[in-house]
């Protein structure tokens, strides 16, 4: 399959042939499958961070992490974990790093922190004023986001496909597809 975007090959043109070596390696490098061992290198198979899940799969995860690290009556993660994870690590405060913009003013473990309302932030893509921790993904074209407000035991999944490489900006610093996918799954929690 060719990956498109704005009518433009961004990916994968294989022109009618399979390709020598099923994943991307640097050019010249030698492919061989057998030699890769599982947890050794995650990214080799997917985009970006490597992630694949469904929108269902980010549900779940973001119950496990709304239950404390608990899931169906199976402890996953202690609590003391997720606590800690979702617990700000670090805050931009004018000085100290860039924000993308407006977009990342604040980072647990692992977990973005969004509607911060700090300087030079404009996070609130849900639009409520609610602070929400998460974790956005951003990969060919694709769209998507998990997002929690463990205050009220809620949260939001979406995935959108067909988002151009550089999207039309929003109300807030993020792009206006993905607040309109935050805002109408959020409307769905109440």
């Amino acid at each position: 399959m060719v990956l498109t975007q704005e009518g433009k090959v961004i990916r994968d043109d294989l022109r009618g042939r399979r390709p020598d070596c099923p994943v991307f390696v640097r050019p010249g490098a030698f492919c061989d499958l057998t030699r890769w061992r599982p947890g050794e290198n995650g990214a080799l198979f997917a985009p970006q961070g490597g992630l694949r899940i469904s929108a269902r799969g980010l549900a779940t995860l973001g119950r496990l992490l709304l239950r404390g690290g608990e899931l169906d009556g199976v402890r996953l993660l202690r609590a003391a974990t997720v606590a800690r994870m979702l617990e700000p690590a670090w805050c931009f405060d004018g000085t100290n790093g860039r924000t993308g913009q407006g977009v990342y003013c604040a980072y647990g473990l692992g977990i973005q922190l969004i509607g911060t309302r700090g300087q030079g932030c404009d996070d609130d893509a849900s639009g409520s004023g609610r602070r929400f921790s998460g974790h956005g993904g951003d990969a060919y074209g694709v769209r998507s986001g998990l997002w929690l407000d463990p205050a009220r035991g809620a949260g939001v999944a979406y995935i959108l496909t067909g988002v151009p490489a550089l999207p039309p900006k929003g109300r807030t610093a993020w792009p206006a597809a993905e607040e309109t996918a935050f805002r109408r799954a959020l409307a769905l929690t109440r």
